[in-house]
């Protein structure tokens, strides 16, 4: 399975595995997601809709925890800055921020 989250956490891991850690250029987080199924973990409604922007497909929010396990992947869109806590920021504000696409794949 293919995730798209605005995080990574070592808490997702099911079990022991390896990483595998990629950065894409925008035009490969693109492609990527348009050419498989995934299922989205973006906990916020502006990030979703920034990232629907940018990739050209609908991500919808859906805050919820994953388990990742050998032989799925998660697409982070990785904001160029940590913002100060408790700070949500406004879809104008996202769009304003760099953001670096990063493909974490879960092997064995």
């Amino acid at each position: 399975m293919l995730y798209i989250a605005n995080a990574f956490s070592l808490n997702m891991l099911e079990g022991p595995c390896r990483l595998d850690v990629f950065f894409l250029s925008p035009l490969r987080a693109r492609l990527l997601v348009q050419n498989s199924p995934f299922e989205s973990a973006v906990g916020h409604e502006a990030t979703a809709r920034v990232y629907t922007q940018l990739l050209g497909i609908e991500v919808k929010a859906e805050r919820k925890a994953i388990k990742v396990r050998p032989g799925d992947a998660v697409l982070v869109g990785q904001l160029g800055q940590r913002l100060p806590e408790g700070r949500v920021l406004s879809k104008e504000e996202l769009e304003a921020l760099p953001i670096q696409w990063i493909l974490v794949e879960v092997r064995r």
